[in-house]
């Protein structure tokens, strides 16, 4: 992976092409009860692992009582006639069924594999992370992350996802609601160098600070729904959810002049200090898990065979 150093402030413009690439890489998953209305939500990224394909999320999201005991649908960015994820405000998304099937999970990263459904890898508007190639990136960028960051200065990194802040309900009685996926620029503040071995608690965490401010350059509110999303991300209201929520299960992603890599997924988010900050598993240490889990399983099997 080739660095490049930007301010996050001038993100959301110079990137606005591999973000669109990006939002085509992960989904809300949403709980919806008997009249279709939504429940609580949570983000999966698409991962790809050999020729199996999975939904990767936060594992809280989907041991939620509120999410398991609805029906649930797997929402994300359709395309637009230039390839990328179509924007806009007005836009309607492809929704595909989901049955929860967790392949494998771990309390200690809060992170859970689930299997992908068989539509879903066949749809020319999802496209899997490839789960090896991304893992040694993220190895990569530890091992020299101190290099490349300072109090001026970052690489360019994004926490994408589905966030309550981006969930308007537009008219009460008949319940319209739009549902926004956001890309948020962010710095990262803590990064373990050395990967996790599996045993330690607690599991390494990579920390990081989101570069949104109300009067700034990164959010802006062109628009009555825009503002309303500014709004509920800055004056949150007594009685409303927390802000980032909804971003639990979401990809922490770098750009870089030869692509986007995938490096975390998202734990949980929240205001703290006066700041927007976010804490996320690296995703070599979740590869990597998932792998011992997967090579332990695969003795298991030959050892009965025999």
């Amino acid at each position: 992976m080739n660095e490049r150093d930007v301010t996050p402030s001038e993100h959301v413009d110079f990137f606005e092409t591999p973000i669109r690439r990006l939002q085509s890489t992960y989904a809300c998953i949403l709980a919806v009860d008997e009249q279709g209305r939504s429940v609580t939500k949570g983000t999966a990224v698409f991962v790809s692992v050999g020729p199996h394909k999975f939904l990767v999320t936060a594992r809280h999201v989907v041991r939620s009582r509120k999410l398991r005991r609805h029906r649930l649908l797997l929402m994300f960015s359709r395309l637009a006639p230039d390839g990328l994820a179509e924007i806009g405000e007005q836009t309607v998304p492809l929704t595909v069924p989901l049955e929860l099937e967790i392949v494998w999970e771990s309390k200690p990263l809060d992170v859970a594999f689930l299997k992908a459904p068989d539509r879903l890898g066949a749809m020319a508007g999802a496209k899997f992370f490839d789960g090896v190639v991304h893992a040694d990136a993220a190895t990569g960028l530890r091992e020299g992350w101190r290099e490349h960051h300072s109090d001026t200065t970052s690489l360019p990194y994004f926490v994408l996802g589905f966030p309550n802040f981006g969930h308007l309900i537009v008219e009460v009685q008949r319940r319209a609601e739009t549902l926004s996926t956001t890309a948020l620029p962010a710095y990262v503040t803590q990064l373990d160098p050395h990967s996790w071995d599996g045993h330690s608690t607690p599991a390494p965490q990579l920390w990081l600070e989101i570069d949104a401010r109300e009067n700034g350059l990164v959010i802006r509110a062109d628009s009555s729904s825009q503002r309303e999303i500014s709004r509920k991300l800055f004056q949150r209201r007594r009685g409303e959810p927390e802000p980032l929520g909804g971003f639990s299960g979401g990809p922490v992603v770098v750009i870089g002049s030869d692509g986007e890599f995938l490096i975390g997924i998202v734990k949980q988010g929240k205001g703290l200090y006066g700041s927007l900050r976010a804490v996320a598993s690296c995703w070599d240490d979740c590869f990597q898990a998932f792998g011992r889990w997967a090579l332990k399983k695969s003795s298991v099997k030959r050892r009965r065979a025999r």
